[in-house]
């Protein structure tokens, strides 16, 4: 399964290790693959797209930057299927 959203409603979060002022590489817990959870940061490009997989689920994002806003915290899927 394939799964295209953006950063601002997407599962990378799970990701995350809550480091701050660190490099995007740094950000995520990497080495993702179908058979790994991870940001696979070899096909990312930092501040336009992200791909990780969780799951064994492929998901890339496009990038948004974070801002504060109602949308944003909505219990909102991963995006379009395809």
């Amino acid at each position: 399964m394939y799964v295209r959203g953006s950063t601002v409603n997407s599962r990378l979060n799970e990701l995350k290790k809550y480091a701050v002022g660190v490099p995007f590489s740094r950000q995520y817990f990497g080495d993702g693959s179908l058979t790994r959870d991870g940001v696979d940061y070899n096909n990312s490009v930092e501040n336009h797209m992200v791909v990780y997989y969780i799951g064994g689920i492929k998901y890339t994002d496009n990038y948004i930057p974070y801002s504060y806003t109602l949308e944003s915290h909505l219990p909102i899927g991963g995006g379009n299927l395809f």
